[in-house]
């Protein structure tokens, strides 16, 4: 199965051992999905920004 990740527009195969396969499956084509790559861009920013900023 065919797959857009809707943050960077790369086209992924998802083969049917793909944790989330039945899920985008059952949703059709057009399901959103966000690839590994960029799960982990928008996880280590969300990390980043909950950090106390260091005094000057």
């Amino acid at each position: 199965m065919e797959v857009r990740c809707i943050v960077c527009g790369r086209k992924l195969e998802i083969a049917k051992w793909h944790p989330e396969y039945e899920q985008l499956r059952s949703e059709g084509e057009h399901a959103p999905y966000i690839c590994e790559r960029c799960s982990t861009m928008i996880t280590g920013e969300a990390r980043e920004a909950q950090q106390p900023k260091k005094p000057m």
